[in-house]
């Protein structure tokens, strides 16, 4: 049986790049890694860190968005008051550039096969992986990236022996309605936004094997979303 090191989510991985990034520097004289690859790893583990709690925040933030904008809608039980809407998350400064899964298994693997690779080493640093047998009903898609273009949404994910996905989407994050069956990457979301307001889109994916639903829902990713809004502020000419 095959062992695989790499984490299939997004906090695994985290924790992942975090261990290899806090221990490289141990190793680098014996496996070659040199001060810049050094760098780049402890640098990608601090960005992927800082980019996913943003990401969570984010999400509550959209969240408390949609809700305001509801109660301003449909108004607050008898007796309530407004909710209240917390500041927007500040976006983190990035001091890598994208691939980090990439560059991190370059590395891993170049370990690995060193003459002097011993399993004590791969233990500590995170390369010896359990044994892992394909169970369908524990797979989870992995959003490997995304994009908010001005007419649409991309979606990337990792297929793995997969037949396709499931796409699902809440404009709330709890209320979800399938919208697309997905067979290769990326996936790209058309639909216009159903105001002249940006507003919150939440994506979810499920794998599909021989047609049919299986394993657990990915993690969610929430985006801004401006499709077929006019965001040209500039005045319309005199006639």
């Amino acid at each position: 049986m095959k062992k695989y090191f790499l984490p299939n989510t997004d906090l695994g991985l985290r924790d992942w790049l975090r261990n290899m990034a806090n221990k490289i520097g141990d190793y680098a004289t014996k496996y070659g890694i040199t001060a810049m690859e050094v760098m780049d790893l402890q640098a990608s583990a601090t960005d992927f860190e800082a980019l996913l709690a943003h990401a969570d925040a984010m999400a509550s933030y959209g969240q408390s968005v949609t809700g305001r904008k509801n109660e301003l809608r449909d108004g607050v039980p008898p007796g309530g008051s407004p909710s209240v809407i917390g500041t927007m998350p500040t976006i983190p400064m990035l001091t890598t550039a994208p691939g980090i899964v990439k560059r991190a298994s370059a590395i891993a693997n170049r370990i690995k096969a060193h003459i002097a690779y011993t399993v004590a080493d791969g233990e500590n640093l995170g390369l010896e992986g359990a044994v892992t047998v394909f169970d369908p009903s524990t797979s989870m898609p992995r959003i490997s990236g995304t994009q908010v273009l001005p007419d649409m949404v991309v979606i990337e994910w990792v297929k793995g022996r997969m037949q396709g996905v499931i796409v699902e989407r809440s404009l709330d994050g709890s209320t979800w309605k399938e919208v697309d069956k997905d067979m290769r990457s990326p996936w790209e979301d058309t639909s216009p936004n159903r105001t002249a307001a940006a507003e919150w889109r939440h994506y979810r994916l499920r794998y599909l094997l021989n047609d049919k639903p299986v394993g657990l829902y990915s993690e969610v990713v929430s985006l801004l979303v401006s499709i077929g809004v006019d965001t040209d502020t500039t005045p319309d000419p005199k006639p």
